[in-house]
């Protein structure tokens, strides 16, 4: 029941792409996106700039939420679901810690 169109791979993506689709309406100078497809989830922080982005990543590593830089020209963060193990409660806590930061960011 994890892969296919209506898999549960599908469904956590889908949970985690709404989530960050709605932090990127609230922060749009800090989120865009989101991007990828089942268990890769990405958004390009703070308009794609590499330094900001190693920023955020390193902000939100502090915070308990690990991810990862990926391209160049924008500089995206990537996240890879843990499929087999992950429950909406994760995915959850993730926006949680992602937004928590991205105020953050806001406020500086």
């Amino acid at each position: 029941g994890n892969f296919g169109p209506d898999g549960l791979n599908m469904r956590w993506h889908g949970r985690f792409a709404a989530g960050l689709q709605k932090l990127a309406a609230k922060y749009p100078k800090h989120i865009a996106g989101p991007y990828g497809l089942g268990g890769m989830v990405a958004f390009t922080p703070c308009g794609g700039s590499a330094e900001k982005a190693k920023e955020m990543c390193l902000k939100l590593y502090e915070a308990g939420l690990m991810c990862f830089l990926a391209g160049g020209n924008p500089t995206r963060l990537r996240f890879l679901l843990p499929l087999g193990s992950v429950e909406d409660q994760h995915i959850d806590l993730a926006l949680d810690i992602i937004e928590s930061v991205a105020s953050q960011m806001a406020k500086s």
